[in-house]
């Protein structure tokens, strides 16, 4: 072997192994940058995300499927299921907002309030970038909280508007609002082709599962300064997001005339203009006779949760917070109001005659409110493990006014068994 051939024998290999380490750094180092830059894109794509992006525009047809989805799905177990809401604590103003703002996530619309802390009309958007570090479900839900935070019954009059009665322009969906002395508000999912609403709707304290009517409210729960357009109490329905700055009577479907119905004769009147057939004295005193044992069962949860808590902070007086979660007089109100339209119908129909095509069974059902231990109760009222009330004793405690909704009382107060106030009632403050 010369020389030459000997020195490239011996040098050749290292060489091609040089070149071969470098050139696989090389790739290596591209490698990394190309990971790097990618990161950063997608960074800085996460860094701007909205809470959800909207794709649609709000129109008459998704206005419509709106009502559709209201009507078919918007339920008071709606948010104990999985889902971005699942178990999320809603109050009443809450639950309002949650069935706009819900169906326009699912569907990629846009949600928009106005910002009740600001002076300046400033919006509240799905578009805000807050929480753009989050994954979509994560920023919806706290999206929910800042609208819980800013939303009440005092800011959704500026969201929303007065409409008119008539099946037109009123349907699921919309909702109705009390003043701010009762500070209540309720969802209609829907109304009967005998024009009652069917109401979902939260209270306080706030929880995942709601509750539900299918009634009128009472007027004067409604409407305790009168029925009146500056009191913004009375169905309305939502803004889309470009007419949230305008004044609202530019807003399209605007309309006063709700006001004009006479308040002696209000539901009936409502029943009246929404219904496609007339109810029966059946299907009246049936329905109503459900309702006040829907609410009667619906207090034992909220009276029972009182109790507890008045018992777990000891000789220590509720709050002003604290009291109005625990405390009952609207619920007691309402369940009284219905207590007196059922006696009302019961009158009113002449059910009391077998002529008045009202069934037997329904009758003594109604009879049993009017007497004690008389027949069998088809309502019973578990108060607590054990202990149980006819739906007639409940009834008879109401319309006595020994029903209290002090949550200092007892549990034997509160359901008017042993007349209060507590020693504790007495001496704390009442809000």
């Amino acid at each position: 072997m010369n020389q030459v051939a000997k020195k490239s024998f011996e040098v050749g290999p290292a060489v091609n192994l040089e070149i071969a380490l470098k050139r696989s750094s090389q790739s290596l180092l591209h490698a990394i940058l190309l990971c790097l830059m990618t990161s950063v894109l997608t960074w800085s794509v996460t860094a701007q995300a909205a809470v959800w992006d909207a794709s649609e525009t709000w129109d008459a047809n998704w206005e419509a499927r709106y009502q559709q989805w209201v009507e078919s799905d918007w339920n008071k177990d709606i948010f104990v299921g999985p889902g971005p809401l699942q178990n999320v604590k809603m109050d009443c103003a809450d639950a309002v907002y949650m069935m706009r703002m819900y169906f326009a996530y699912l569907h990629k619309l846009p949600f928009a309030m106005k910002d009740s802390t600001s002076s300046r009309g400033q919006l509240v958007t799905q578009a805000m970038t807050r929480w753009d570090h989050l994954p979509e479900a994560q920023r919806v839900r706290q999206f929910a909280f800042l609208i819980f935070n800013i939303g009440s019954t005092a800011s959704l009059p500026q969201d929303t508007y007065p409409v008119a009665v008539n099946r037109q322009t009123l349907s699921s969906g919309s909702l109705l609002l009390t003043d701010r002395s009762s500070h209540h508000s309720w969802t209609i999912k829907y109304f009967s082709n005998t024009g009652i609403p069917f109401l979902v709707f939260a209270s306080r304290p706030a929880r995942t599962l709601m509750y539900e009517r299918f009634e009128y409210p009472t007027f004067g729960f409604t409407f305790p300064n009168g029925l009146r357009p500056e009191t913004n109490a009375g169905f309305r329905a939502f803004r889309q997001p470009a007419d949230l700055l305008k004044p609202v009577h530019e807003v399209p479907g605007f309309s006063l005339e709700q006001y004009s119905i006479a308040p002696a004769t209000w539901a009936r009147s409502l029943q009246r203009r929404m219904q496609t057939t007339q109810e029966t004295a059946e299907q009246k005193l049936s329905r109503i006779y459900n309702e006040a044992c829907r609410a009667a069962r619906e207090r034992v949860e909220a009276v029972r949760d009182g109790v507890a808590y008045n018992t777990r902070i000891g000789s220590r007086c509720m709050n002003a917070t604290e009291y109005d979660d625990y405390s009952t007089p609207s619920r007691d109100k309402r369940l009284r109001g219905t207590f007196d339209d059922l006696m009302a119908a019961y009158q009113e129909t002449g059910a009391a005659n077998p002529g008045s095509g009202v069934s037997q069974r329904l009758r003594d059902q109604i009879q049993n409110l009017l007497q004690a231990n008389a027949g069998v109760d088809a309502c019973p009222v578990e108060i607590r493990a054990g202990q149980s009330l006819t739906l007639g004793e409940v009834y008879r405690s109401s319309v006595a006014q020994r029903l209290t909704n002090n949550p200092h009382d007892t549990l034997e107060m509160r359901w008017g068994l042993r007349p209060g106030p507590s020693a504790k009632a007495a001496s704390c403050p009442v809000y």
